[in-house]
């Protein structure tokens, strides 16, 4: 660390004289501390309690400005008694954070904590900050940090908390405007505000006592607004509360008040109105501190108000404002927001009197929009401080470079003596060459270990630094980041088998020489020398296949770890997209991206890249052992590069249109497989099911194909045209070469060398980086859908669903319902209305029959109270609450659905059962459930009982058989609302009566809300609701609508009776 420091120019030395009037970091002063201390053990960890091992220092004076800074161990203070901060408070003070994560030290907007400080400063009159004195002071402060980053834990949650601090020094009574000012900064360990979970608190809003009044310094973080705060706190805890709510008269009357802040935080208030969901946070003045993470909650909150209906308020709002929405039932959500993201939210406000219980979920604590500002603000607003690991990426780039060069230049002119095999006047040379001298190992080495860091800095710098798009080759990057090591496993082995193989070419050389060219060496020396040769030939064999062994297997792990975690991030992202997407999109075709098109990535992050690097490796390696050789003969080889290049830049784009194309019809051929495959009782019940099928099928594959044949064209004109390229040039060598030979400027050993070099190492390898452009253009074109699917973003979607749960949760939900003026059109018929104004209430308990035509809008109700769409227009409400501003999982645990054809799991009965209840559910309530469905004794009559398992969507049982699991499986969920869609239409007359049995069963105790066609069915209802054209036509009890003369429910039972179906 000191040398570091020093390296920096942090020397230690006795303060200098300030010589300057602005802060200026590159002067600062370092005094280690004696000793460094341990990171004391986290459960130890309160706020402000324990410090890290230093502080910075800064001393201000009117006359010579800002002193020499100083970093010092840990220690008082030294003021003189008069001093202005012990009379006066003149002070001011600034908390954020610091976290250490994986890839470095992340902050929470540092530099717009160091901008509010510099205001407090000016506003206590002790000294005026610049710009360019912000920017010191935030370097300043970054390396303190960097100096006691050994007392920043690294769990999460747990940070280092930064308190920069500016007193008033001047040691004379009197108040005025200070003359001597002293900021210091210290920081200190500490654990997560919630530690587990949200604590909501209770509040007492004051109307005797304010923390700001306008004019004042509440706009500044000084002391002196802190200290009047300290009795009222006390007094509220005495009675219970956590925090005061500080309120404001809003005139003389004080009538009414304005609120103003919680606590020490921003307020924040949800409420809704009838066009939506409505966020009023006080709006900035001299009384509302402007919060570092109130910024950023509104920053979070407005990027959401066009996608949910959400209005973002920074108006002043009022006591009487919230009691009024609370007692309407409308107040949502109350929190404040923090230092350093800290957001906290609010369950009880108690105002003269009255209690005001604000809805917070009983198990997490908290509402969703406090919950999701905590969440977002943590991911968007947190940008990695100092970049450490992009400094130590650089470092590795640069070291690689350097090392390379070193090795690369000290290596080659080691070898030039041996790689220059000519023919003197006097006759043939002895062409001895050996990779066994300690000079070609150490260089060797070397070139190993700086390809290996500039290989891996350059791919890491790449993905922080230079490639951010979505998809090509920098999204790669990214995604083949986390297995960095493996990687370099990977790279060290993959040079180091390129280098091995690069020396077998030149071994052969030198024996060809040995055994061709006249010297003066007795058969017995030759013998000697050809044993030595062909025992480093040996060895090279034996360490190249040793390096690609262990290169195959880094790349192996490192590309199975990869597709696995595409896969669940794909598959995670499809289930979290609407329903309205699954209606234009084929789940054929999700499956083709989720199986063919991952893997296909795949190949291009472990194979192609092992070809790839190794090519150019052996290219570049090659090509300066060649012009060592000879430099008439590689220029002559290279003459192909530029006529290559473009070559290759037009078969790249070629190939990565087709490849869309290839794929979607891939994908398309796989729905249909995909469909044909699980309705095949349905395909083979109708004379021709077969043959469309496979027409269906051939179509898609014909048409990829097609495409399939392009492709191979292009490929086979690609090769062609870079192959001449390369046997043209490899000519132009030999013929060049043979004539150096015959001229007896050239061994015949050393010619093959080369030829080997050309044909092997150079003409292998460029075939191989073509390949390699043709599968990464083929790979970015393919792949093109999975990460448009990785990155979308549902479009159904609600407050709700970003957060991590409910932005309103009942306590107990009643199974009320009802729909007000909705109207609904399908997504893919935008433009055709099912549902037009529909309007009902339904209340606890009731069983709700929906009758009407087919097409009547009857299932779309259902499909709209699951949430599977959202309305056009019109209110949704379960309890009085919008479906809207519940998430799924609330809504979930209290409506289940009975369809007409039940889906089941390919598992067993068990896990179907379990399915939709809680993950703790046991083996008693599950058969409880399955014995209220009168499904348990068919299921002890099978072998394995709950263990059967029961085939794909259930084809092992019979149709009334996983009616009744279906039942039970709604049962063991145990909800408020049950939706029946015509769950007993499809049954015969004996399934039918065991299946309403359990149905009757189901239903009792709970709303019921069933679409039915059958009169028995119907005339149970509470209610019944006729549909006709999207609209309420007649509702009423069953014997309500019959007397209505020529009713329109009236005439379906007129009809049922004679014969025909009440649909």
């Amino acid at each position: 660390m000191l040398a570091r420091l020093s390296r920096r120019g942090l020397v230690t030395a006795a303060a200098r004289p300030p010589t300057h009037h602005r802060i200026d970091q590159s002067s600062i002063e370092f005094t280690s501390a004696p000793r460094l201390s341990a990171l004391p053990p986290l459960d130890t960890l309160e706020f402000g309690k324990k410090f890290s091992d230093h502080m910075l220092e800064i001393d201000y004076n009117l006359v010579n400005g800002w002193g020499t800074p100083r970093i010092v161990p840990m220690g008082n203070l030294s003021v003189h008694p008069a001093s202005h901060v012990l009379h006066y408070a003149v002070q001011c003070f600034e908390g954020t954070k610091v976290y250490k994560v994986p890839d470095g030290v992340r902050e929470f907007r540092l530099a717009s904590n160091i901008a509010r400080f510099a205001n407090s400063i000016r506003r206590s009159a002790m000294a005026d900050l610049t710009k360019e004195d912000e920017t010191a002071l935030y370097e300043l402060i970054r390396e303190l940090v960097l100096i006691d980053e050994h007392m920043i834990p690294s769990d999460p949650g747990y940070s280092l908390y930064l308190r920069p601090t500016c007193i008033g020094t001047q040691p004379t009574l009197g108040v005025f405007p200070p003359t001597d000012a002293k900021i210091f900064v210290i920081s200190s360990p500490v654990g997560p505000y919630y530690k587990s979970g949200f604590k909501p608190v209770s509040l007492l809003a004051s109307t005797k006592s304010v923390r700001a009044w306008p004019g004042s310094t509440g706009a500044q973080k000084v002391g002196s607004n802190y200290g009047p705060t300290l009795l009222p706190l006390r007094e509220a805890v005495e009675q219970g509360f956590s925090q005061i709510l500080w309120l404001l008269p809003t005139d003389a009357t004080a009538e009414d008040y304005f609120v103003t802040e919680v606590g020490t935080m921003n307020l924040f208030v949800a409420m809704r109105h009838s066009d939506g969901i409505e966020v009023v946070t006080p709006p900035l003045s001299d009384v509302i501190l402007p919060g570092i993470t109130r910024d950023s909650a509104l920053q979070i909150l407005r990027a959401e108000e066009d996608r949910h209906k959400l209005k973002v308020s920074e108006r002043h709002i009022t006591i009487n404002e919230i009691v009024d929405a609370y007692d309407r039932g409308d107040l949502l959500e109350i929190f404040g927001t923090g230092t350093a993201a800290i957001v906290c939210p609010v369950k009880l406000i108690h105002f003269k009197g009255q209690d005001i219980h604000v809805p917070v979920d009983e198990e997490l604590g908290a509402g969703p929009i406090c919950k999701y500002v905590l969440d977002v603000s943590a991911e968007i607003t947190c940008a990695t401080l100092f970049y450490r690991s992009k400094t130590l990426t650089v470092v590795c780039f640069v070291t690689g470079c350097l090392v390379l060069a070193i090795a690369l230049g000290r290596g080659f002119a080691v070898l030039n003596s041996d790689l220059r095999g000519h023919v003197p006047s006097a006759g043939p040379t002895d062409d001895a060459f050996t990779i066994f001298t300690t000079d070609i190992i150490i260089y060797t080495v070397a070139a190993v270990l700086g390809l290996s860091f500039l290989t891996i800095g350059g791919f890491v710098l790449s993905a922080k630094c230079v490639c951010r798009g979505n998809t090509g080759i920098g999204r790669f990057i990214r995604i083949a980041s986390p297995e960095i090591t493996l990687y370099t496993i990977a790279m060290l082995s993959l040079y180091a088998a390129a280098a091995t193989n690069l020396a077998m070419p030149r071994l052969f050389g030198a024996i060809i020489n040995l055994v061709s060219v006249p010297s003066a060496m007795s058969p017995t020396e030759k013998r000697s020398r050809l044993n030595e040769e062909v025992f480093e030939l040996l060895v090279c064999l034996i360490l190249a296949n040793a390096f690609s062994g262990i290169r195959a297997t880094s790349f192996s792990i490192a590309g199975e770890r990869i597709v696995a975690r595409l896969r669940k991030e794909l598959f995670s992202s499809l289930l979290h997209q609407e329903v309205a997407m699954f209606d234009e999109i084929k789940s054929g075709e999700l499956t083709s991206r989720l199986s063919n098109d991952v893997t296909t990535l795949q190949d291009a992050l472990t194979v192609n890249v092992s070809v790839g690097v190794r090519s150019l490796a052996s290219v570049i390696g090659g090509t300066i052992i060649l012009f060592i050789i000879s430099s008439k003969l590689t220029l002559i080889m290279l003459s192909i590069v530029p006529l290559a290049a473009i070559a290759t830049m037009c078969y790249a784009k070629f190939v990565g249109k087709l490849s869309k194309g290839y794929q979607k019809e891939l994908a398309n051929s796989t729905e249909v497989a995909t469909e044909a495959l699980g309705s095949i009782r349905v395909v083979k019940t109708f004379p021709k099911g077969e043959a469309k099928a496979e027409a269906r099928y051939a179509a898609h594959v014909d048409e990829s194909y097609g495409i399939g044949v392009r492709k191979s064209f292009g490929l086979g004109g690609f090769s062609w045209v870079v192959g001449m390229m390369i046997f043209t040039a490899m000519t132009s060598v030999v013929w060049y070469g043979a004539g150096l030979v015959l001229e007896g400027e050239m061994l015949p050993g050393t010619l093959m060398s080369f030829l080997f070099y050309t044909f092997g190492s150079i003409g292998g390898s460029v075939a191989g980086l073509s390949e390699v452009f043709s599968k990464l253009a083929e790979t970015i074109g393919a792949t093109v859908k999975v990460f448009e699917y990785i990155d979308r973003r549902p479009q159904q979607a609600s407050l709700t669903e970003v957060a991590s749960d409910e932005v309103y949760q009942p306590l107990v939900c009643n199974g009320s319902l009802s729909f007000t003026e909705v109207w609904f059109a399908y997504p893919a018929r935008s433009d055709l209305h099912v549902l037009k104004g529909i309007t009902f209430t339904i209340q606890p308990g009731q069983t709700v029959a929906l009758v009407g035509h087919s097409g009547a809008g009857k299932s779309t109700c259902i499909s709209l109270i699951l949430r599977f769409y959202d309305p056009n227009s019109g209110i949704i409400a379960l309890d009085g609450r919008s479906l809207a501003t519940l998430k799924d999982d609330c809504l979930r645990r209290n409506v289940s659905l009975v369809a007409q054809e039940p889906v089941l799991f390919s598992t067993s009965i068990m896990d179907n059962i379990k399915y939709g209840a809680a993950d703790d559910i046991t083996l008693d309530e599950v058969e409880a459930s399955a014995r209220a469905a009168h499904c348990h004794d068919f299921i002890m009559s099978f072998p394995e009982g709950y263990n059967t398992l029961v085939g794909e969507r259930g084809v092992q049982l019979s149709g009334g058989q996983k009616q009744r699991v279906a039942i039970a499986r709604a049962m063991a969920a145990s909800p408020k609302i049950l939706l029946l869609d015509e769950a007993t239409s499809a049954l015969d007359a004996e399934n039918e009566r065991k299946v309403q049995e359990a149905l009757d069963e189901l239903s009792s105790s709970r709303t019921t809300i069933v679409v039915a066609h059958r009169l028995s069915t119907v005339q149970r209802a509470d209610v019944v609701i006729y549909i006709e054209d999207g609209r309420v036509a007649e509702q009423g009890t069953h014997h309500q609508l019959l007397a209505i003369e020529d009713g329109r429910y009236a005439n379906l039972v007129r009809q049922q009776l004679h014969g025909s179906i009440l649909e």
